[in-house]
């Protein structure tokens, strides 16, 4: 929801700021595109779906984020690297204190899906992804604690 006047958007489940993403559907296009129509409006305010209130620079990093994790992904999908190994083998950098990296899968498997051009809403297996992303996150827990 876009209130001009306020100069202020409600961006919903499109933007998660400081925290990771979830992406079960759609595509990284799609996504992109809803980000660059936010920074489009020029909000002074944005009320992410997820994390505290930003601005157009929380936008952007979402979008960064996705690029990079787009990139790190089709960099171990040439590789033969399973998803879930990919996962657990990208260096999250600055993202890494983003609340719930284990997330990841999430993206990761969106982007092995449009890497094999399986369609956007094509059937998903939510418990083993789940499962998958508790795996990680103890993986990731443990990481921190060393």
């Amino acid at each position: 929801m876009h209130l001009p006047d306020s100069r202020v958007v409600f961006a919903g489940d499109v933007l998660f700021y400081r925290c990771t993403p979830v992406g079960w559907e759609g595509s990284y296009a799609g996504w992109f595109a809803a980000l660059d129509r936010i920074v489009d409006l020029r909000p002074e305010v944005v009320v992410p779906g997820h994390g505290p209130l930003t601005d157009v620079a929380g936008v952007r990093g979402l979008k960064a984020y996705f690029e990079y994790v787009l990139a790190e992904s089709k960099r171990f999908y040439e590789q033969g690297v399973s998803e879930f190994d990919a996962a657990r083998r990208i260096d999250l950098g600055p993202y890494a204190d983003w609340t719930e990296p284990e997330r990841l899968i999430f993206n990761v498997r969106r982007a092995y899906r449009e890497f094999r051009g399986e369609p956007f809403d094509a059937p998903l297996d939510p418990i083993a992804l789940l499962r998958e992303a508790s795996e990680l996150a103890s993986e990731f827990e443990s990481r921190r604690s060393e």
